[in-house]
This record gives C-alpha cells, structure tokens and sequence, in this order.
C-alpha cells in the first residue's frame, strides 16, 4: 500500500496513522514559522515566543506557536483595517 497516497485516495492511510508532532524543536519550529533558527532561539529566550524547556532542550507546542503567529499576523493587519499606513 503506498503510505503517501493524497488524502482523497481511498487506499491513503486513516488520517490517524499521519503523525504530526505536538512539540517541536528551535530548528522545526524555525521551519513552520519561516523565521531562522537563531531568530526563534533568541524570541524563545527573551520569553517572546511560547516554549519550554525539558531538560537542557527547549521545545515548542505547535498549537501554541500557531495561536503566536496568528496573532502577530492579526496585529500586522489591525493598522491596514484602521486605514493607516501600509
């Protein structure tokens, strides 16, 4: 059976059998939000950005860097909706 059939293949897995991870890395968490590595490290140690630590690694909840950005991304547009700059 092929395991990266489309989602609308009948033979695909069972959306349960695709594992998307709940933590993540700086490196993972860099990925998911399009910044650098070293940009996430420094916002998670400035306590900007949601995370931590386990040990000496400092690890990201998905759901959590997804409630940031999209609150950054709803700050960004609050001065476009007011009529300000661009």
């Amino acid at each position: 059976m092929n395991m990266l059939a489309t989602p609308d293949d009948p033979k695909a897995a069972p959306p349960e059998a695709v594992l998307v991870p709940i933590t993540l890395r700086a490196k993972q968490a860099a990925a998911v939000l399009c910044l650098s590595e070293r940009t996430v490290k420094e916002l998670a140690a400035a306590g900007t950005l949601p995370s931590f630590k386990l040990g000496t690694c400092r690890l990201f909840n998905r759901a959590e860097l997804q409630r940031w950005a999209d609150a950054r991304q709803a700050e960004a547009a609050a001065p476009l909706a007011e009529g300000g700059a661009h």
